[in-house]
């Protein structure tokens, strides 16, 4: 199990090179987080803006983020926080700095990380399959006439400790009912 977070700038100037390195990765079981998984692995994403005046844990609270409202053809079915943010400040070691507009490259880190708290709890959980479980968990939104979804860890985490103990009962099930007839003990 491997990530990394990795920031190109434009999702459309992502070279072979890098392409390629994406795909090397993911025949280890690497999945390399990036700012161009619509190209790496055809997952529509974007980062989200928050209203800071209400509660940052609810996933209710976040909308497109700052620039997304004013692109027309960016439709994404995923958003990640990103705008509003508080960080660590180049002005020094007790500093920090709360920027309005983020980027993508913020949203890339947290969403590696939900995904390396995911991957603890499932060995076998794919890129695809966590897609699928962080859309489905999410808190559904409108965004330009389309929905989609921003990310809820809380509701991804609980699914899949849940989705794990549901496969240990149903294997433990299986196992109690393929013991063999009477005859055989």
């Amino acid at each position: 199990f491997g990530f990394g977070p990795v920031s190109d700038g434009k999702q459309e100037k992502v070279n072979k090179k890098v392409l390629d390195a994406v795909k090397l990765a993911s025949e280890h079981d690497i999945f390399v987080v990036s700012t161009a998984l619509n190209r790496t692995h055809n997952i529509s994403w974007c980062g989200a803006d928050r209203n800071i005046d209400k509660d940052l844990d609810n996933p209710s609270n976040y909308d497109a983020a700052i620039f997304l409202k004013k692109e027309q053809n960016i439709i994404p079915k995923f958003l990640v926080p990103q705008d509003r943010t508080t960080v660590a400040s180049p002005t020094g070691n007790n500093d920090y700095t709360y920027y309005t507009d983020g980027g993508m490259s913020w949203a890339t880190p947290y969403l590696a990380g939900v995904y390396a708290l995911a991957k603890s709890i499932d060995k076998t959980l794919t890129p695809d399959k966590f897609f699928e479980y962080a859309i489905s968990t999410g808190q559904m939104k409108e965004l330009k006439g389309q929905e989609c979804a921003i990310i809820n860890p809380k509701n991804l985490i609980k699914t899949l400790e849940f989705s794990k103990g549901k496969d240990k009962i149903e294997n433990k099930s299986n196992n109690n009912l393929n013991i063999g007839t009477s005859n055989d003990r």
